[in-house]
């Protein structure tokens, strides 16, 4: 019974709370190192479905986005690219907590909305882990 147990055993710890789950956030570690697992999840009263990728992945796509969107070597694209390549650092450098020990963000690729129709399949997300209320593994269909 509860009652007969040692009330400090039973106790939540002092604040601050994690407010990320612990669970997701072992899937978001274990996709910072290659695994992609479909996940559905709900963030701030939306659905969002996808494939967990690496962070490091996450601004390399960014990267190619900009590179492919740029028709001819202009400044700007340039510029981005490299910022991309600053922001992919922390994940394979691994000297940030985010890119192994507690990561705060999780990025999908193949990233839909449900409720949306889209013809795109390349999309990504990234959002902040502690604003994920609630997930299941698995892709959710998606549509209008």
């Amino acid at each position: 019974m509860v009652d007969d147990m040692n009330r400090a055993e039973i106790e939540l710890p002092d604040p601050p709370f994690d407010p990320a789950c612990w669970f997701l956030r072992d899937l978001v570690r274990l996709a910072n190192d290659g695994l992609g697992l479909s996940v559905t999840l709900c963030v701030d009263g939306s659905v969002v479905t996808g494939i967990l990728m690496a962070g490091a992945d996450y601004f390399d796509h960014l990267s190619r986005t900009y590179a492919a969107a740029s028709r001819e070597e202009d400044d700007l694209a340039d510029n981005l690219r490299k910022l991309m390549d600053v922001y992919k650092a922390v994940y394979v450098d691994g000297k940030a907590p985010v890119s192994r020990g507690r990561p705060q963000y999780i990025h999908l690729k193949a990233a839909r909305y449900l409720g949306v129709v889209s013809p795109r399949t390349d999309l990504v997300w990234r959002g902040r882990l502690s604003s994920v209320s609630g997930f299941s593994l698995g892709l959710t269909p998606v549509g209008g």
